[in-house]
């Protein structure tokens, strides 16, 4: 049936979802998926109890009510498979901690994790299948992301609100065991969802949030609507009005094959230490080297400037911040808070926004495009001047966290011990620590989820 609707890159895809199995994953790839459920579930946790735009979201899914199959991580609230993942999705996004694909543009986690957690939870699924899942849907959501971009993201769309509700819809899928008519089904109803604008870039408001957890909740939907037969529109990468024209008006067909089943692009993922745009990230390592190695005294600036490339120097030029995402995406204030804070955790982002010092110094720096950087590399300068004429200048190529400089296992687990403690006690947090440490023994995810709720 499915060869008769004349698919080329869709069938490839829908074949190797279909096919994939837990005994075939590389031993790093595992490990690999067991990172960034790990990440996920932190981010989602801290999120849900320190965030104000996480704690509306889970307000609201509570009063939504629905059938008790899946939990709100960090509350313990029951609720429908769709609204957990909802919930959790937003949470885990609330905070910009978690992981992102630097070349797609991309939080992979937050739309795909949420999603097959919850259908997991849901209908008893074990621990390989979890991580099977995981693979496929971070597969599929990473190379779309990457055969659309930078198109994608230059027309104003947010990659982690579209291409991620593909990555929920073949996480869910995989987990209901869709065949492959059902499952172009689930791609074509992920890409008719799919949503999210950049306008939150500018205006500061909360919507970045809930693209991570519609994304999941609506690759849900996707799902078990082509269980029952609903369909969707087949052609949803190759149609004239498919979601590559439609959104991006570029396609790069061949990202969606190359190497298929071979390399692993959930391999490409990186982790944050610093909660800000991923861009800000390298310009807030530079800044911290520099504040650590001079001693420099903030209130001795004289001004400042961050080199970088054409998006980054576009995306966080914002120096007006009211908002937690306006400082979380803006190079002036996210270079500002390392030097007086030396840091730029989560806690540091939401007092930062409060504080004269940060703000003033925000001011004083000024994000420069670097031509040489071309469109979108992620090399940041940060040159610092201070009033009797010193000038300081650092230069990073890529952030602490990217798959070239890893975060070491002690410091992921670190990362998730500090976001996980702010929810759970410390037994629950060494418990969760360990469960997804050994997910591949799991007889059923359930086992996880008690760890995760307070």
């Amino acid at each position: 049936m499915v060869e008769e609707l004349g698919l080329k890159e869709t069938l490839d895809i829908v074949r190797f979802v279909k096919n994939l199995q837990f005994d075939q994953l590389p031993v790093e790839v595992v490990q690999k998926a067991k990172q960034c459920i790990l990440d996920t579930i932190g981010c989602a946790l801290v999120g849900a109890v320190t965030s104000d735009n996480a704690r509306i979201a889970i307000d609201v899914t509570k009063e939504l009510g629905g059938n008790r199959e899946a939990t709100i991580f960090g509350d313990g609230f029951k609720t429908t498979t769709a609204n957990a993942a909802l919930a959790n999705g937003t949470s885990g996004h609330s905070l910009d901690l978690d992981d992102t694909h630097r070349e797609a543009f991309f939080h992979a986690g937050v739309g795909s994790i949420p999603a097959v957690l919850a259908m997991a939870e849901k209908i008893g699924s074990s621990g390989k299948e979890v991580l099977t899942a995981t693979v496929a849907a971070f597969e599929v959501s990473i190379r779309l992301a990457l055969a659309v971009n930078p198109s994608l993201k230059l027309r104003g769309f947010h990659t982690t609100g579209t291409c991620g509700t593909f990555g929920g819809a073949v996480g869910a899928g995989k987990l209901l065991d869709l065949n492959e008519e059902q499952l172009v089904n689930a791609l074509g109803l992920a890409g008719t969802q799919a949503a999210g604008i950049w306008q939150f870039s500018e205006d500061g408001d909360m919507s970045k949030r809930l693209h991570a957890g519609k994304a999941a909740a609506n690759g849900i939907l996707a799902a078990l609507l082509a269980k029952r037969g609903f369909t969707g529109p087949y052609r949803v990468l190759e149609g004239r009005f498919g979601f590559p024209a439609a959104l991006a008006g570029e396609y790069k067909a061949e990202m969606m094959r190359e190497g298929l089943g071979k390399k692993y692009r959930i391999m490409e993922v990186g982790f944050k230490i610093h909660a800000a745009c991923r861009y800000a990230n390298a310009p807030i390592d530079a800044a911290l080297l520099i504040a650590n190695k001079y001693g420099i005294n903030p209130q001795k600036i004289l001004r400042g400037k961050v080199r970088a490339c054409k998006i980054a120097a576009d995306q966080l030029k914002k120096k007006d911040v009211q908002t937690l995402l306006d400082a979380q995406m803006s190079g002036p204030f996210s270079v500002a808070l390392a030097i007086v804070h030396r840091k730029a955790g989560y806690r540091d982002f939401l007092e930062g926004i409060k504080e004269e010092a940060v703000l003033e110094l925000a001011k004083k720096i000024d994000m420069v495009e670097e031509p040489k950087f071309g469109l979108k590399d992620r090399t940041a300068i940060v040159e610092i001047t201070t009033v009797d004429g010193r000038t300081f200048k650092q230069e990073v190529k890529l952030a602490k966290g990217e798959p070239e400089i890893p975060l070491t296992k002690e410091e992921m687990e670190a990362k998730f011990k500090e976001l996980a403690s702010t929810a759970l006690s410390g037994a629950k947090v060494v418990g969760a620590l360990q469960m997804v440490h050994g997910l591949d023994e799991l007889k059923d995810i359930s086992e996880l989820v008690k760890y995760l709720v307070p």
